[in-house]
């Protein structure tokens, strides 16, 4: 009989949230494709997490514990793509409401976006921010690996999973474009930088809401 590790917090958060999504798939007016393709990817994120439970059996104590503790890494990204086929297109009521609640934010502060530099040293910092958003997980796991401080790994995943679930779970109902690709939107003067062009490489899938999530988020906390 296999013993299921009910103080894994990390697998549990990721099987309801991925359970959750294939649900609500199939009462949001989405292709029939699209909702086969949400239900598919909870069944095999599903089938992971099982195989992880299961390798006690077969891997030794430390190896499993290693295990234990990269796999929400891979299993983050089945719920990315699962809100992924949430995204149909953009939704031009929840674009303009974003935008204006943007320019009253920045209005409140004295702020014109159109009228405002971003010098080279902060663009470049903005920029590698965006860049960083998806090599900081990992990055913050190894450096509790680094720092001797795996006893924390619980505690590491459950801030981290419970922010992104959060921020994934409203995209279904927020479809928007990131700001940058919105010919109207009012956006500061940013230097043109090289980081972007990095960027480019592995943020290619623009319509992933991800990206929107990241991008109005950079722009709302860090103004560029």
């Amino acid at each position: 009989m296999v013993r299921i590790e009910i103080e894994n917090p990390a697998s549990w958060i990721q099987a309801a949230l991925v359970v959750l999504l294939a649900g609500v798939a199939w009462f949001r007016p989405l292709a029939r494709k699209r909702k086969w393709n949400t239900s598919a990817l909870a069944a095999l994120a599903i089938g992971v997490i099982v195989l992880e439970w299961w390798s006690s059996r077969w891997l030794r104590p430390g190896a499993n514990s290693v295990l234990r503790d990269w796999l929400p890494v891979l299993l983050l990204l089945f719920p990315y793509w699962q809100v992924g086929q949430f995204f149909t297109g953009a939704d031009p009521v929840a674009e303009q409401r974003l935008a204006m609640f943007d320019h009253a934010f920045f209005r409140a502060l004295g702020i014109s976006p159109a009228e405002t530099p971003v010098g080279p040293a902060a663009g470049v910092y903005l920029e590698l921010a965006y860049l960083m958003v998806y090599p900081l997980l990992p990055l913050g796991l190894a450096t509790l690996y680094a720092t001797h401080s795996r006893q924390f790994v619980d505690y590491y995943w459950i801030v981290v999973l419970l922010a992104t679930y959060v921020c994934l779970a409203i995209t279904p109902f927020v479809r928007a474009m990131p700001p940058r690709a919105l010919d109207s939107y009012e956006t500061f003067r940013m230097p043109p930088v090289k980081v972007r062009s990095v960027q480019s490489l592995y943020l290619v899938p623009r319509q992933y809401p991800g990206h929107h999530i990241s991008e109005c988020t950079r722009r709302l906390v860090h103004g560029s």
